[in-house]
């Protein structure tokens, strides 16, 4: 089983669909993941047993993005259970801000 990020739209100013290419048996799915915190730059795929898998998706900042695909449903392939830690960029970014706000 092999994936490749497809397509990442950004929707809203913060937020990125992303569209997921898996082939499964030489057919190929395509699998919508929305609204995710960061833009990803590589995908991977972890299988759990024969109707469960893990995709994850990895950002530059080290943000990881996993969700639950159910093999057995591919052919509307839509990830469940969409779970996201932002990374080391965003964790810096927010310890900055509370400074700031504490010292004004």
């Amino acid at each position: 089983m092999e994936v490749s990020i497809e397509r990442v739209i950004r929707v809203g100013g913060d937020r990125w669909d992303v569209y997921v290419r898996l082939e499964r048996f030489g057919k190929a799915y395509r699998v919508y993941i929305p609204l995710l915190p960061r833009k990803p730059d590589k995908v991977s795929i972890e299988v759990l047993d024969e109707k469960r898998a893990i995709i994850r998706l990895l950002s530059g900042d080290s943000g990881v993005c996993t969700c639950e695909l159910d093999l057995a449903r591919l052919e509307s392939a839509k990830c469940l259970n969409i779970s996201c830690s932002l990374g080391a960029t965003w964790v810096a970014d927010e310890s900055l801000i509370k400074s700031h706000i504490s010292e004004h």
